[in-house]
């Protein structure tokens, strides 16, 4: 009975131990460096810049200090300075050592601890415990036509979006007006349709209410094939929330849940990416994530983007310098793009003989492409 209590006893006195060490490794406490001495975590920290960073090698002295110089080396100094003989271990990590041996000669094995897997969105946006998911309501507010469901909370999302603005953006007052917010958030050229299994495609508002108070909103639209995030916005005083992390994490979390019903639904769309811009880093940070290239209209993983764009506000970013648009519209998609001019249908190539505007259409078929140009029906009055 003594024997296992003194296995217990040296059981719980190792894991301290260990524990010691473990807390001195972070406070860089008597634990012996390695030769590497950077721990970057790539996710959070950017690289440094090689020309500006000095590699850190720790050297011994071949040396004496000064108030050594005189004195004998001894066989303890010769050692140290012997690169040939393995490092010398801490007094501790021996003690460890001999308490491990001992328990491994009794039968008993020190159990390591297993590192948790990452949770997925999932699990991170369901788990919320009770007493939060009571507070914290979504609500997906249709604004392709207008309703009155969004008539109802129109003047709260235009109260919180001017105060948002302001302190967050530092627009003056008289820029943010509800005309102005209307155009910019409300008015969309989407047309609603419905669908068997979710809300349908159109434009939304999803709406973050906490205890009946209105705090953040995320303006999306919902397509065949992707959510497009067009804009965030929330209020100030709950910055410490980061919502603006919270809403991106929601909108993927939301895509993923459409997916199950709509299979070809199977992209979350950001919008635009400002490589210069703090507040824009945090989409870079959701992977797998892919920019698109401003000459080829291919997409890449951004991790192989960040080095030219930290080189470059502007970038191309396919590597294959022959590589060229393949959706570019020649003379003939453009001739017989689809044009509505005066209530009469007719294709461009006909339009060109009474308008002026045949230079405008151009660059219209090159901005939408091969495929849209031959679907698009362009209504000028």
């Amino acid at each position: 009975m003594e024997d296992e209590v003194n296995i217990q006893e040296q059981l719980i006195d190792f894991k301290k131990d260990i524990d010691a060490i473990n807390i001195g490794a972070v406070k860089g406490s008597d634990i012996p460096e390695s030769e590497d001495t950077t721990n970057i975590d790539v996710k959070d920290s950017p690289k440094p810049d090689s020309s500006k960073v000095e590699p850190n090698i720790i050297l011994p002295s071949s040396e004496p200090p000064n108030n050594q110089k005189h004195k004998s080396d001894s066989n303890a100094g010769k050692s140290c300075m012997d690169q040939s003989r393995p490092p010398c271990k801490k007094a501790k990590i021996l003690r460890l050592e001999r308490k491990k041996e001992k328990l491994m000669k009794k039968g008993l094995i020190l159990e390591e601890k297993v590192p948790e897997p990452p949770k997925s969105i999932e699990q991170f946006i369901e788990e919320i415990p009770n007493e939060v998911k009571g507070k914290l309501k979504l609500r997906l507010v249709p604004t392709s036509e207008p309703s009155i469901i969004f008539d109802r909370t129109k003047d709260a999302e235009f109260e919180l979006y001017k105060k948002y603005q302001i302190m967050v953006h530092d627009d003056p007052p008289e820029k943010c007006s509800m005309k102005g917010f209307t155009r910019f958030l409300v008015t969309s050229p989407l047309k609603p349709e419905n669908v068997p299994e979710g809300p349908g495609y159109g434009s939304f508002h999803q709406q973050y209410w906490i205890d009946g108070k209105l705090i953040a909103v995320g303006v999306i639209d919902i397509l065949p094939r992707c959510v497009s995030s067009v804009y965030f916005f929330y209020d100030p005083d709950y910055r410490s929330l980061t919502l603006g992390t919270y809403g991106a994490l929601r909108e993927v979390y939301f895509t993923r849940s459409l997916q199950k019903t709509l299979p070809e639904l199977n992209s979350y769309y950001m919008g635009f990416y400002i490589h210069s811009c703090q507040k824009m880093r945090y989409k870079g940070r959701l992977t797998p994530s892919y920019l698109l290239c401003p000459e080829t209209y291919q997409w890449f993983p951004i991790e192989k983007c960040i080095k030219l764009l930290d080189r470059s506000k502007y970038a191309r970013l396919a590597e294959n310098i022959d590589a060229v648009d393949e959706n570019l519209p020649n003379e003939r998609d453009v001739m017989h793009m689809k044009v509505v001019y005066k209530y009469r249908f007719m294709l461009f190539k006909d339009l060109k003989k009474i308008s002026d505007q045949t230079d405008l259409f151009r660059k219209i078929g090159q901005m939408v492409g091969k495929k849209c140009a031959n679907t698009i029906v362009f209504f000028i009055r």
